[in-house]
């Protein structure tokens, strides 16, 4: 068994309230896979942080596919659909919850 966790991360921050998981997580034995967040100013003038690791979980699920029976994917973004298809269609059981997105709206 193999577990994976994405998460994009503020580096300059002194105290990310995320680190005591992602340290726990880690020495638990998940992968953890991070990247830095992008800083931008939207049309309006806001100041948006933005974090996307879709590239990244999509890769590894490819990747994995040949190596696995079952992926579990907790995530509230649709657009993982082409990659869940894609991974199903190499005979692996995709179970996919996206759950946590539609509840927040």
């Amino acid at each position: 068994m193999r577990a994976h966790y994405y998460i994009a991360i503020v580096e300059d921050q002194e105290f990310s309230s995320i680190k005591p998981l992602i340290d726990w997580l880690d020495y638990n034995g998940y992968t953890v896979v991070t990247k830095a967040t992008k800083e931008f100013i939207d049309a309006s003038g806001r100041r948006k942080v933005k974090g996307n690791m879709d590239i990244e979980l999509s890769v590894d699920a490819m990747e994995l596919a040949e190596h696995v029976d079952q992926i579990v994917l907790f995530s509230g973004d649709g657009d993982f659909r082409s990659v869940v298809e894609a991974v199903q269609r190499r005979g692996v059981r995709v179970l996919w919850s996206q759950r946590f997105r539609a509840s927040r709206r």
